[in-house]
């Protein structure tokens, strides 16, 4: 602990010498920085902030209204739609358009207080502003005189005009005011090439996110001019907003384009595939293909069994027509055709078949009793022969239309037979042509449904930006703050002060301290004399006695000790004069009981090797005098160098202090 305060004391004690030494440049920092920086505060130009707050909020899923709608919303290859909405608020788009409305690429250079709206009744810049300098001044006569300054290639008046008349110079349109009272009669504006001041503005504007867990920005723009600053807040606003609707038009138009093109598209397919499909209808007959298929395979069946029955009944009719042309009688003859099944039911045939019979039995009567020329046995023939045509001649049709209702039968089976063989080929052919109307009408729905859902897109992403907080002005300035900034100010000049008394004993290359002697020269410190207010040495006897101490008897019984200046011998013979007092203060006592009276010589000065020599050559020790700040450390050592190479016998130094506080300092 006791180490510890000591150490503290060491480094404290060290300060206070330091400062004492070199407060003049810690003092002379701190009042240069301090100059400054109140300079600054007091002189600079006020900057305004404006600022505005939107919630921006999150627009539908590219896919459409729902979040399940898209796929590809799941896997976020959109991006993230605020990430989206911070680029475009710094976007190079969004500050050339900044830049246009506010004329940014045109700056107006003016005494403190005076701005555009109070100098100019409009100005406009357009984008072919070059890097240049004009000179408005509002003359005696009341006009204003635009003179080009820089560059020099196109110096001189470029425009002149009544206030409030439009003048157009260097890609800029102005219309200044009155001059009036107070006013300054001269001006600059500078103008920048477009592109320019757009990389310098698209820095300037600034855009932050208020909070993490929020989709709230803040727009914020700082410059010299309040209603300028204001412009600008508003200008990105508004412009944001228009910049934001008309990309996501522009995407939402680029879809709903594409599928209304897909959906006309489609929709004339569609149209096509359903002329196809009514005309392959028509042709082939098919409209409901299982019910058809069933229903003509039942008639099939029907009429492949009605040809087997009239197959069967012609071969019937043709059994009993040959029958009745082998048979003896008629009635024998035509008596199986009344058991055919078609002709029993059939009652004019059994009525006929009944009186051919009742004949065949009369004429067998009236044979057996009269001659075959008998009128009427002939008259009963002839009614047989009627009765037996009429039954040929019903035979006969009915075998004629049983051998055409076969034929038909026949043809439509075999139509039928070509029907079922070319109805699977059809059937395949009508379901392809049925399922891509359905599938191009299901992709017509599905093309409505989506552009019935990016319009309501559309109208969803266009009213979710709120303007929470309009473009307004702080209350005060946001520079200078006059309080905080002096005391930054003071700050900082405190710390450059206490670097500069850092810096400054840094750089001091004398010799200070008995420390210091040792390490250059090797030889201790004797005595360390302050300068008088009269510019005298001021030896103590103490110190002196040490000196004396020092000297040593020659050949003659004389005590010699030489001092020496380092770069001069203005110093060595303060010190020998010193001494030279304090010998003739002692009493003639201590004289006579001292060894011997010395002679104190002044060596010339050692900056030379003969210096060095001579005091060699006297053979009487050598006391090195220095200038405590003053004999730098080179002069010392090549000093110290000279003594050493001549032999020179060097018993101490004498370092010399300007007062008695810095005698002390030797010691530390």
């Amino acid at each position: 602990m006791g180490h510890d305060a000591y150490r503290r004391e060491t480094f404290v004690g060290m300060w206070t010498r330091v400062v004492r030494r070199r407060w003049a440049w810690g003092v002379g920092v701190f009042v240069l920085i301090m100059g400054l920086a109140t300079t600054v505060l007091f002189t600079a130009r006020p900057v305004y902030r404006a600022e505005a707050r939107l919630r921006l909020g999150d627009p539908p899923p590219q896919g459409g209204i729902l979040p399940t709608s898209g796929l590809f919303g799941l896997f976020g290859l959109g991006g993230n739609p605020f990430a989206n909405d911070m680029e475009l608020l710094a976007s190079r788009s969004l500050a050339e358009q900044v830049v246009a409305d506010g004329s940014l690429n045109a700056a107006l250079k003016a005494p403190v207080g005076w701005h555009r709206d109070s100098l100019l009744v409009r100005m406009v810049a357009t984008p072919l502003t070059e890097k240049a300098t004009f000179e408005v001044e509002w003359m005696s006569d009341g006009t204003v005189e635009v003179r080009q300054t820089a560059p020099k290639e196109g110096a001189g008046v470029v425009a002149r005009g009544a206030p409030g008349s439009s003048l157009s110079f260097g890609g800029v349109a102005a219309a200044f005011r009155e001059w009036r009272s107070g006013a300054p009669r001269e001006v600059r504006i500078k103008t920048l090439p477009f592109n320019e001041a757009v990389r310098r503005e698209r820095r300037r504007i600034g855009s932050e996110r208020t909070r993490r867990e929020a989709n709230v920005v803040e727009i914020h723009y700082q410059h010299h001019d309040p209603e300028l600053t204001l412009h600008v807040v508003q200008s990105a606003v508004d412009r944001f907003v228009e910049l934001r609707s008309r990309v996501q038009a522009a995407e939402s138009g680029q879809t709903m384009d594409s599928l209304r093109t897909v959906a006309d598209e489609t929709a004339s397919r569609l149209v096509e595939a359903e002329l196809a499909l009514e005309e392959f209808q028509r042709t082939s007959g098919l409209v409901a293909i299982d019910a058809q298929s069933e229903a003509l395979v039942e008639r099939y069946s029907t009429a492949v069994s009605a040809l087997e029955i009239a197959r069967t009944d012609l071969a019937a009719i043709d059994e009993v027509l040959q029958r009745v042309a082998e048979a003896a009688s008629s009635a024998e003859a035509w008596t199986s055709l009344v058991s055919h099944p078609r002709f029993l039911q059939n009652e004019t045939v059994g009525n006929l078949l009944t009186q051919l019979i009742t004949l065949e039995e009369a004429r067998a009567e009236v044979a057996s009793r009269r001659t075959p020329e008998n009128r009427e046995h002939r008259v009963i023939l002839d009614q047989i022969e009627y009765l037996d045509g009429a039954l040929r001649s019903i035979a006969e049709s009915y075998r004629k239309s049983l051998v055409q209702f076969v034929s038909s039968l026949e043809a439509r089976v075999a139509e039928m037979d070509d029907r079922l063989a070319r109805l699977p080929r059809e059937a395949l052919e009508l379901g392809r042509r049925q399922r891509e109307v359905r599938v191009l009408n299901a992709v017509v729905l599905v093309t409505e449904q989506r552009i019935l859902q990016e319009e309501l897109r559309q109208v969803l992403t266009f009213a979710n930006v709120q303007v929470i907080d309009p473009a307004k002005l702080e209350a005060r300035p946001v520079w200078p703050r006059k309080k905080l900034g002096l005391a930054v100010g003071f700050l900082i000049a405190s710390v450059f002060g206490v670097l500069a008394l850092a810096v400054a004993e840094r750089a001091d290359t004398s010799v200070r301290t008995e420390a210091d002697v040792r390490a250059i020269l090797g030889a201790p410190v004797l005595a360390a004399p302050h300068m008088g207010r009269t510019g005298r040495v001021l030896l103590s006897r103490d110190e002196a006695e040490i000196l004396l101490q020092r000297a040593t008897m020659d050949e003659w019984g004389t005590a010699r000790l030489i001092l020496s200046g380092v770069t001069d011998s203005d110093s060595a013979q303060a010190v020998a004069e010193a001494l030279r007092e304090h010998e003739a203060e002692r009493s003639e006592a201590e004289r006579q009981e001292g060894t011997g009276v010395p002679v104190l010589d002044v060596s010339p000065t050692l900056d030379r090797f003969s210096g060095a020599s001579a005091a060699a050559s006297a053979g009487a020790p050598v006391v090195v005098v220095l200038l405590q700040g003053t004999s730098l450390r080179g002069g010392v050592e090549r000093a110290g160098a000279y003594l050493h190479e001549a032999g020179a016998n060097l018993v101490g130094v004498v370092m010399v202090c300007r007062d008695a506080r810095a005698a002390r300092d030797v010691w530390a």
